[in-house]
């Protein structure tokens, strides 16, 4: 079933070894331009860090958060199709779309929020309310130390929570730049296309997460390589879910 308005189909459930292989061939997209990748995520990165400097820069970058990664969709776009791959796509979501991106950051924002104020609402009648506040002001260390199995059992609880809210925003962008669909309708999709395929994304998660241990190691260094997979990923896996069934020259590779 196509959705005639965006031109993109109903998500469809991938078999359980593409979750590996979206990682793969993400690297694979990365080896077709990786000069220009490495150089877009030194600037993204350079970029975070200065606007976190300044006032609610941290705020501000939450809410454009989902203009960048909409516009290195555009770019993954460009990849598949032989087409020119620049710097210049990083940008390219603000060009574009840029309200429905920015309403994405606010949802998001909002959800985050929301998770951390039950996280906090939990600590704080699970510890015994302001007698825990009174030790931390009084500085008892050996009273807060017993705190602990609670404070990782609410922090576990606000990871669940995020779990959905992932979902939620995971496609998002991607439905926003290629499929032309509105913050909250591609909020929606999201949340459907990833429940869609919870197998293949927990051996996503899984390989994702070594991968992260590895790219670690060396200062760091390899996440200049591994964000790039990451961000392929993204449109490789929403390809699969959401275009194979109308573009079946998209898939041709598989």
């Amino acid at each position: 079933m196509t959705d005639t308005a965006s031109g993109i189909s109903a998500p469809v459930a991938a078999p359980a070894g593409r979750g590996a292989a979206w990682l793969f061939e993400g690297f694979s997209m990365f080896q077709k331009d990786w000069l220009t990748w490495i150089g877009i995520t030194v600037i993204f990165f350079v970029l975070s860090i200065v606007v976190n400097l300044i006032p609610l820069g941290g705020i501000l970058f939450n809410l454009v958060i989902f203009a960048f990664i909409g516009g290195l969709m555009l770019g993954c776009r460009e990849i598949d199709r032989g087409g020119d791959f620049r710097v210049s796509h990083l940008f390219a979501g603000f060009s574009d779309n840029l309200g429905q991106y920015l309403l994405l950051g606010v949802l998001y924002s909002a959800g985050m929020l929301v998770i951390v104020i039950l996280m906090l609402i939990m600590m704080f009648v699970m510890l015994g309310g302001f007698g825990f506040l009174a030790d931390i002001q009084s500085g008892q260390l050996d009273n807060l130390l017993q705190y602990s199995a609670t404070i990782l059992i609410a922090a576990l609880v606000a990871l669940l929570l995020s779990v959905p809210l992932i979902m939620a925003f995971w496609f998002a962008p991607v439905l926003v730049a290629l499929g032309n669909l509105d913050a909250i309708e591609a909020v929606k999709k999201s949340f459907s296309g990833c429940l869609s395929n919870v197998v293949p994304y927990l051996l996503y998660g899984v390989i994702a997460l070594l991968l992260s241990l590895v790219a670690s190691i060396p200062f760091f260094l390899g996440w200049l390589i591994l964000c790039p997979m990451l961000v392929a990923s993204i449109y490789i896996s929403y390809r699969d879910i959401f275009e194979s069934g109308n573009n079946p020259q998209l898939t041709t590779n598989h």
